[in-house]
């Protein structure tokens, strides 16, 4: 995931401090701006400051009827993102990514599982 501005981009690893700092002094979040579109989760109606690498599949993961990045954005309304939001940020990314990952998988293992366990059962 990387944070972007205006075309440029800030890593994860050596522009959490940069891009900190740009949201410290430029920009305030206001949820009902949020959008996703090209893998970014757009911050603001001109779509110059979001977050890259956002894959579709995790923006509109649902947990308890939230969508999990969108919830996690509002719920941080009128305030700045510090380099540690934006480390957290990218750490529920990942971990919803990977979340989806398990999911499928254990998706198709478990009809496998069931004629197991239906073979045992007679």
């Amino acid at each position: 995931m990387t944070f972007k501005h205006a075309g440029r981009g800030f890593s994860r690893n050596g522009g959490v401090a940069a891009a900190s700092a740009f949201l410290q002094h430029r920009c305030y979040l206001c949820p009902l701006l949020l959008k996703w579109s090209d893998s970014t989760v757009w911050l603001d109606k001109a779509q110059t400051t979001g977050f890259a690498g956002v894959p579709q599949n995790v923006w509109n993961y649902h947990i308890g009827g939230y969508q999990v990045c969108q919830k996690w954005l509002k719920d941080r309304k009128g305030r700045t993102l510090s380099a540690d939001d934006l480390a957290h940020c990218h750490k529920i990314v990942v971990a919803l990514n990977e979340t989806i990952r398990l999911q499928a998988e254990i998706d198709t293992l478990y009809p496998r599982v069931e004629e197991t366990l239906a073979g045992v059962a007679r």
